[in-house]
């Protein structure tokens, strides 16, 4: 299952505050194709339950979803993904049984950097927009043409649908 829900946060000011946060954290390189030595991408890790300080505000918006029943957060990190013709992400899928992804950035959809999964279905990139989806769904972050960094924050959860 793929949901998408818009404008999580309703405050457009809040919303630049998460977003100047997000941007200042302290980064590692990493790769996460072992095909392509020019793919290097941005990771922070946010939250586990031995570290639940970081990041309350959007767990507790997520917790509070009326679409999802929460057993546990596994963890929380950040992404950051350079615009390279390597920048697209490997297909993959995820632990836990649903993942979050929250798009916290100003983005103009003509530049791409959405998600995309095996089945077809790709999810545009937008500010202040949830993508709640199956953990086991295989998915890939796309390439992006844009002068900035996509930055993404993706949460793994333990959890059910709720109808």
């Amino acid at each position: 299952m793929i949901k998408v829900i818009d404008n999580l946060f309703q405050d457009k000011d809040y919303l630049d505050l998460i977003n100047n946060r997000f941007i200042e954290l302290d980064y590692k390189l990493q790769s996460s194709r072992n095909d392509c030595v020019n793919d290097l991408t941005l990771w922070n890790f946010l939250y586990s339950e031995l570290n639940p300080a970081s990041y309350e505000f959007l767990l507790y918006k997520i917790k509070n979803l009326n679409c999802l029943n929460i057993e546990s957060i596994n963890r929380i990190y950040a992404n950051g993904n350079f615009a390279t013709e390597w920048a697209g992400g490997r297909w993959h899928t995820d632990d836990g049984d649903i993942t979050a992804l929250f798009y916290p950035c100003e983005w103009d959809i003509k530049n791409g950097g959405g998600t995309s999964f095996k089945d077809g279905t790709t999810v545009d990139y937008v500010q202040n927009r949830l993508l709640l989806f199956d953990a086991d769904m295989e998915h890939k972050a796309d390439s992006h043409s844009a002068d900035a960094i996509r930055y993404t924050i993706a949460i793994k959860m333990n959890a059910n649908w709720i109808s």
